[in-house]
């Protein structure tokens, strides 16, 4: 599927690719050895014109998490979810309830790292 790079998971993040309702994608974190601590992950839906999500949203974040290798999901609702990724990187998989579009969901990652989705 994609690898995103830390610069463009750094800051507002970068819009990741199409998702398929029912279908289970692996997310694998790889940090460098010279980072130390962990990082944190977020999945967001694209928010409205006032910075908010609304009725009429996409769900991105609706979906079922399993295989979880070094990673905990801290918090998550119907439009995001957050991760704590240990300082070794790891992994997790992710099956949507809801068609994601390209383009409508935010990817980022603080500290150090590559994100790959499969």
């Amino acid at each position: 599927m994609a690898n995103y790079t830390n610069e463009q998971l750094k800051g507002k993040g970068t819009t990741i690719e199409q998702l398929v309702a029912g279908t289970t994608y692996t997310f694998t974190i790889t940090k460098p050895s010279s980072f130390k601590g962990s990082s944190y992950m977020v999945f967001e839906t694209k928010r409205d014109n006032l910075g908010s999500f609304n009725t009429s949203s996409l769900k991105s974040a609706r979906g079922e998490f399993g295989n979880k290798n070094s990673v905990d999901v801290l918090d998550y609702s119907p439009y995001i979810f957050a991760a704590n990724i240990s300082q070794n990187g790891g992994s997790f998989t992710f099956t949507p309830s809801n068609n994601i579009p390209e383009g409508e969901v935010f990817l980022r990652l603080t500290g150090e790292g590559s994100i790959n989705i499969s």
